[in-house]
């Protein structure tokens, strides 16, 4: 198991070993900005993270009780090609409200990015360079990160405005999310 407890910072008012399994990673971020209320807290994802689909569906799979396989038939990819898209649309809906509980909980120092497609880690794809999000797309990361960096007022709250599903040969999301 992954034992995620043992991480969780205690120190921190409101996550402690007895919350932390029910409360949101929204509170949690809630939590970490308000006790760090001096520092910017940003948080950057995709509309469509295959990493976190991935995840969340190996989270799923475990709690209805389904037998262990260890083979990738169970599991399917790491970059949540296999995820259906009924479950790939309940991880969207809960990112954003989690993302949404935070936010109108912080309002001075937390931001976050929401790019199209499903890159999960940006900083170690060359995408970095090159996406766009925000009203019609006008927002490149790497000015939302400067902009974090040097306490400039256009590090604002970010979220594409064509969201739709990645396009690739082996994605297999629909556009059914609202």
């Amino acid at each position: 198991k992954w034992n995620a407890l043992k991480n969780i910072p205690d120190w921190i008012s409101g996550i402690n070993s007895t919350t932390f399994t029910s409360i949101s990673m929204g509170t949690v971020f809630k939590s970490i900005a308000e006790n760090y209320s001096s520092d910017r807290i940003s948080q950057y994802t995709t509309m469509f993270d295959g990493n976190q689909r991935y995840f969340y569906n190996v989270m799923l799979t475990i709690d209805s009780g389904k037998a262990y396989e260890d083979t990738k038939a169970m599991w399917g990819s790491s970059e949540g090609i296999n995820v259906p898209d009924s479950i790939s649309c309940d991880w969207k809906s809960k990112m954003l409200s989690n993302i949404n509980t935070a936010n109108a909980a912080i309002s001075d120092n937390y931001r976050y990015y929401i790019a199209p497609g499903d890159v999960h880690t940006i900083t170690t794809d060359d995408t970095m360079f090159t996406v766009s999000s925000g009203t019609n797309n006008s927002v490149k990361f790497t000015d939302w990160l400067n902009a974090m960096l040097t306490d400039s007022s256009d590090w604002v709250n970010t979220k594409c405005s064509s969201c739709n599903p990645p396009a690739s040969t082996e994605n297999k999301l629909s556009a059914l999310c609202p």
